[in-house]
């Protein structure tokens, strides 16, 4: 078995919610995410996100039963393909304060 290489560092939690990510200012598509950390966010994609391109995500946070939107904008880190989909890794670049408290809430 190979070793797990940390991609992003911090501490994780699972967050598994739709998001909307455009790539490279290209159309948004739907994807869903799979956890979360003050530096990025893992996805789940049906098509391959190209590795070092800039992107924008859109999702929603569960706070004290709240939705609350989330903006980031960052780089896809990594892709690759896990089972029937693609799993893949967005580094945060762009998050604006109010979305960066929302992060840092959900984490506690």
């Amino acid at each position: 078995m190979l070793p797990t290489i940390e991609r992003r560092g911090g501490q994780r939690k699972p967050l598994k919610t739709k998001a909307l990510i455009a790539v490279d200012n290209g159309t948004p598509t739907w994807v869903r995410t799979v956890d979360i950390s003050e530096n990025g966010v893992g996805i789940a994609a049906n098509e391959p996100l190209r590795v070092g391109a800039p992107a924008r995500i859109r999702f929603e946070l569960l706070l004290e039963g709240q939705q609350r939107a989330v903006e980031a904008r960052g780089t896809i880190a990594y892709c690759m393909l896990s089972g029937d989909a693609f799993k893949a890794g967005m580094t945060f670049t762009q998050v604006d304060m109010a979305a960066m408290m929302l992060i840092a809430k959900f984490l506690k």
